[in-house]
């Protein structure tokens, strides 16, 4: 049934929400008041924090958090780390390369991105099992619906050898748990800085698809330089609507010490104007570009048509903003959980309560 829905024309016409500049709320671009309740650190040497990649939390308030292409750790809600849930290697249920997971009830679906597969476990790291992705190679795990997985595939081009900025193909594909696949009407192109040269090729990530699952119901996609949130209908795996607000772009000014390497990679002088989104009950939250030293981050919130409701800051001073986006993020209940590094680099999990205001 999920594929046959995909062999039809899509049902609604997708169109642009357009939004005003200001929300109708009357005390937009308050300061959204955060309470740290929990700080998660490696110090005491049973794991350690490298590179961040994913996080999801459980309804009990479970930390499953992924450290890019090594761990998937499972921390409790008090913060005590419990496990390490993959085992890197070749085998059935071993993992090459721990990308994007999924958290369902009760099992996680991870992609091996170099294995190009997906494997399915409990919550205590137990296979229950895993399925190649065929010939078709995925690098993003986006979304699970009605037993069924989306995922980006990439493309890549014979490029002309010259600098600059260069447009990566990504073609969503539904893929079923008895290995099924079948090409979604959807597209998300996203850019990269490719610098050439003698002797090697170089690229950085200039934007990337973001996410948000409203669960059961859509995914939030963005995967432009520009202000655009596209919502993925879940039912019938197509983008059936977008919305945007007017937004002026922020200005990227590279460290003294990095500008010729950003000048001969002729990345763009801005930031991207969306770095972050996230659901929040029937909210989408909009984490934008726009950084006050003293306020946080301006965060704008969209009902479920893609209507502008409201805007706040988040006062996140630890947060780095890079061309990709914001670090992990995630809110469950009345917590919002994230990703940050103190002056010495140093990696932290916080937990915080959300204020009213």
């Amino acid at each position: 049934m999920i594929l046959s829905i995909l062999l039809v024309p899509a049902l609604y016409p997708q169109t642009i929400i357009e939004n005003p500049g200001k929300p109708p709320s009357p005390n937009a671009g308050r300061i959204l008041p955060l309470q740290e309740v929990l700080r998660i650190t490696d110090e005491s040497g049973a794991f350690y924090f490298k590179e961040p990649g994913d996080l999801r939390v459980a309804s009990d308030g479970t930390i499953f958090y992924g450290d890019w292409n090594e761990f998937l750790y499972k921390i409790d809600a008090g913060g005590k780390f419990l496990k390490n849930l993959i085992k890197k290697g070749e085998g059935p249920g071993e993992v090459r390369e721990c990308g994007e997971f999924l958290l369902e009830n009760d099992r996680i679906s991870l992609l091996d991105s170099m294995a190009n597969k997906i494997i399915i476990m409990d919550l205590d790291g137990t296979l229950i099992g895993e399925f190649s992705l065929g010939p078709k190679r995925f690098s993003r795990l986006l979304a699970f619906h009605d037993g069924a997985y989306c995922l980006a595939d990439d493309f890549w081009k014979d490029y002309e050898r010259k600098n600059g900025l260069k447009e990566l193909g990504h073609d969503l594909d539904i893929v079923t748990r008895d290995g099924r696949t079948e090409k979604t009407p959807c597209a998300l192109p996203t850019l990269d800085a490719l610098y050439f040269g003698e002797r090697y090729t170089s690229s950085g990530t200039v934007t990337t698809i973001l996410r948000a699952e409203d669960p059961g119901r859509c995914l939030y996609l963005t995967n432009t330089q520009d202000y655009l949130v596209k919502v993925l209908d879940l039912d019938r795996w197509d983008i059936v609507r977008s919305f945007r607000r007017p937004y002026k772009p922020v200005p990227f000014e590279a460290p003294a010490r990095d500008k010729r390497w950003y000048r001969e990679r002729e990345y763009p002088d801005r930031y991207n104007d969306v770095q972050k989104l996230v659901v929040r009950g029937d909210r989408l939250w909009v984490l934008t570009s726009t950084v006050d030293k003293d306020k946080g981050i301006l965060t704008d919130v969209f009902d479920r048509e893609g209507t502008y409701q409201d805007c706040f800051y988040l006062p996140l001073p630890r947060l780095k903003r890079n061309w990709v986006g914001f670090p992990p993020m995630a809110i469950s209940g009345p917590f919002l959980y994230t990703v940050e590094w103190d002056e010495d680099g140093t990696i932290f999990i916080v937990q915080y309560r959300i204020g009213e205001g």
